[in-house]
C-alpha cells in the first residue's frame, strides 16, 4: 500500500531545497576543509527540522576542527550566527561562495557585521569580492581581485 506523503512545510522559499544539499568534510587530520553546502545551521526555515539541524550541525562539529570553511547558504542569516561560529572558533579561514557584487540576499549585512568583529582571528575571502580564489593551507588564500576580510555589504 502506498503512502501520499504530504509536504506542508515543503516551500522553495523556505529553505527545504537549501536542507537537502551535501556537507562535506575533506582531508584527514592535517588539513580539513567543510564544504557547508545551504544547510540553515543558525536557523532552520522549515518547521520540524530544528533537531535534525541541530544534531547535523554537533557532528559537523565533532569532526572539526576545520582549517578551511566554506560558509552555509552563501553566508546567510539562517545559515551562520554566533553560535555556530563559535563552534568553529578554531577555524582561521573561511569562504563566501556565491551572490553578486550587488546582490541583496547572500552575503548577508547582518552576518558580515558578526563576522568583521570577529576579523582579527579569521580571515574572509568572497567569491563577489575577490573573484578567484584559491586556498592551501601551507600559504592561505590567493586571490585574483579585491582584499580579504572585506566586509562591506552588496
Amino acid at each position: 500500500m502506498m503512502r501520499e506523503l504530504q509536504l506542508d512545510s515543503y516551500d522553495p522559499n523556505k529553505g527545504a531545497v537549501n536542507d537537502t544539499s551535501i556537507v562535506l568534510r575533506l582531508g584527514g587530520r592535517a588539513e580539513r576543509v567543510l564544504l557547508a553546502g545551504d544547510m540553515q545551521f543558525a536557523r532552520a526555515e522549515v518547521v520540524g527540522l530544528e533537531s535534525e539541524m541541530a544534531a547535523l550541525l554537533d557532528v559537523v562539529n565533532d569532526n572539526g576542527p576545520y582549517d578551511l570553511i566554506k560558509t552555509s547558504h552563501h553566508t546567510s542569516d539562517n545559515g551562520l550566527d554566533d553560535a555556530v561560529l563559535a563552534g568553529w572558533s578554531e577555524t582561521r579561514h573561511l569562504v563566501h561562495c556565491g551572490g553578486l557584487k550587488h546582490g541583496d540576499h547572500h552575503p548577508d549585512p547582518d552576518v558580515l557585521r558578526m563576522l568583521k568583529k570577529h576579523g582579527a582571528e579569521l580571515e574572509l575571502a568572497r567569491t563577489d569580492r575577490n573573484g578567484e580564489i584559491t586556498w592551501t593551507a601551507s600559504d592561505g588564500f590567493s586571490v585574483t581581485s579585491g582584499r580579504l576580510n572585506d566586509f562591506r555589504e552588496n
